[in-house]
């Protein structure tokens, strides 16, 4: 159901829809002049394309082309462009954070316990995750024109990466759209552009780690 609310000021209307996908809450907000049907028809449009990605890089769906390369690790492995643009997406924020960012945390990932999907529908009891032992540098992970390898016995997780880049994406797909502004959260990886209903810049509240509780 979407969420209507009319400014005070201005003949502006706010919509939000928000659903399960990628294990996390996803919302999305519209703030436009056109009609409740036109928007829908967005809506529909974004988690389409929302579900779609989903399908192809969840680490737990082993159909995903992600699960299938991180079973090919060891081997130069052909994969699609958009699956490319996201591997060099990852390397790029590898060397912006001197590292920090890694995609071959997924070991980690396990011994932590997660393991499985919060998502129902990903609850298969005959997939296993491809199991990895080793967490190497990002510089692993090989990417060329229509390939990428990594090291035999790891395996990536596209994680905050791969959701920021699906951000962007549904960002330059909206821009196509008449509407004033709109706000994306991907489980917390956000996107935002325009105006809100009051006709105002988003503002967004950051949690201070030393004050959690102001």
């Amino acid at each position: 159901m979407y969420n209507c609310q009319r400014g005070n000021d201005v003949p502006l209307k706010q919509f939000t829809d928000t659903k399960l996908a990628l294990g996390c809450d996803t919302t999305l907000t519209i703030v436009t002049k056109t009609t409740s049907q036109e928007v829908s028809r967005i809506f529909n449009m974004l988690w389409l394309e929302i579900f779609k990605f989903e399908k192809k890089f969840s680490r737990f769906l082993p159909d995903s082309e992600l699960s299938k390369f991180n079973r090919n690790a060891g081997i130069k492995t052909e994969i699609s462009k958009e699956f490319e643009d996201i591997l060099r997406v990852s390397n790029e924020m590898s060397e912006k954070t001197n590292g920090y960012h890694n995609p071959f945390v997924l070991p980690a990932l396990h011994r932590f316990g997660y393991e499985k999907s919060f998502v129902s529908k990903h609850d298969d009891s005959s997939f296993e995750s491809h199991s990895a032992d080793q967490i190497v540098d990002y510089t692993n992970l090989v990417v060329s024109t229509g390939f990428a390898t990594i090291p035999k016995n790891t395996s990536i997780d596209l994680g905050g990466c791969g959701k920021g880049y699906l951000a962007d994406k549904l960002g330059k797909i909206i821009s196509k759209y008449k509407i004033d502004g709109f706000w994306f959260s991907i489980g917390g990886d956000i996107i935002a552009r325009g105006n809100n209903e009051s006709n105002t810049s988003w503002q967004l509240t950051i949690q201070d780690a030393d004050k959690p509780t102001t």
